[in-house]
C-alpha cells in the first residue's frame, strides 16, 4: 500500500474517531441514557462490583477476542486508533461540551443533544469503517453478522446493540430514552453513511468482510 494512501486513511479514520468521541460525549450529556455498549459496561460495573474502568478493559477484551477468533480480517489500522485516540477524544468533547451548554438544559433541548450524538455516532462509525482501514473491537460482531447472515448492516447494528441492551439490563446496567435512540439511530445511518461514501450495496461488498477467516 502506498504511503500517500496509508496517510490518508489514517487521518480519515482518525477524524471519524474524533467524531466518535464528540458523539459519545453529545449522549453522555444528555443524561437520557447511554449507547448499548455502554449499559453493558455499567452492568458489568454492578454485578461484578469493580469500577468502569476496568468494566469497560473487560468488555474491550471480550470484543478483542471475538475479533481476533471471528473476525480477523477487521484488525487494522482503525484497531490501533480507535485504542489510542477515542477515550482522549470523548473527555476533550466532554470539556468543550461543559463549557458550551449550560448545567441545566429544558428537556427538548437535552432530547435534542442525545438525537444529535446518536445521529454522529452513526455518521462517525460509517465513515472511518468506508475507508476500510479495519475496525474497532465492537465494530467486528456486526462486521460478522453481515458477513455471516448477509443482511442490511444496519440491521446487523440493531441485533447487536439489542444484545449488549439486553446482557446490560439483566447484570443491572442503567438505561434509558437515549438508549433506545441510540440503538434505533445509529446502525440505519451508518448504513447510509457506507453506501453513499463507498457507493457500493451494504452487503457481502466490503473487503473487511469478503476476507474474513
Amino acid at each position: 500500500m502506498k504511503h500517500g494512501l496509508v496517510l490518508k486513511k489514517v487521518f480519515g479514520v482518525s477524524f471519524g474517531m474524533l467524531l466518535a468521541g464528540c458523539a459519545m460525549a453529545c449522549i453522555y450529556y444528555s443524561g437520557l441514557g447511554s449507547d448499548p455498549i455502554t449499559t453493558l459496561i455499567d452492568g458489568i460495573t454492578h454485578s461484578l462490583n469493580v469500577g468502569e474502568g476496568l468494566a469497560t478493559t473487560i468488555v474491550n477484551i471480550i470484543f478483542f477476542l471475538f475479533m481476533v477468533i471471528f473476525n480477523r480480517s477487521s484488525l487494522g489500522g482503525a484497531t490501533i486508533i480507535s485504542i489510542l485516540t477515542l477515550g482522549i477524544f470523548m473527555d476533550g468533547s466532554l470539556l468543550i461540551i461543559n463549557y458550551l451548554f449550560p448545567s441545566e438544559m429544558p428537556l427538548i433541548g437535552i432530547v435534542f443533544l442525545s438525537i444529535i450524538g446518536s445521529s454522529l455516532l452513526g455518521f462517525a462509525i460509517g465513515y472511518y469503517l468506508s475507508f476500510d482501514f479495519g475496525a474497532t473491537p465492537p465494530d467486528s460482531v456486526p462486521l460478522w453478522i453481515w458477513k455471516k447472515f448477509e443482511i442490511r448492516y444496519q440491521y446487523c447494528v440493531w441485533i447487536f446493540y439489542s444484545i449488549c441492551l439486553l446482557f446490560g439490563v439483566m447484570l443491572g446496567g442503567r438505561f434509558g430514552i437515549g438508549t433506545v435512540i441510540s440503538l434505533v439511530i445509529v446502525g440505519p445511518i451508518a448504513d447510509l453513511t457506507m453506501k453513499m461514501r463507498t457507493r457500493k450495496p451494504l452487503w457481502g461488498e466490503s473487503s473487511i468482510i469478503q476476507n474474513n477467516n
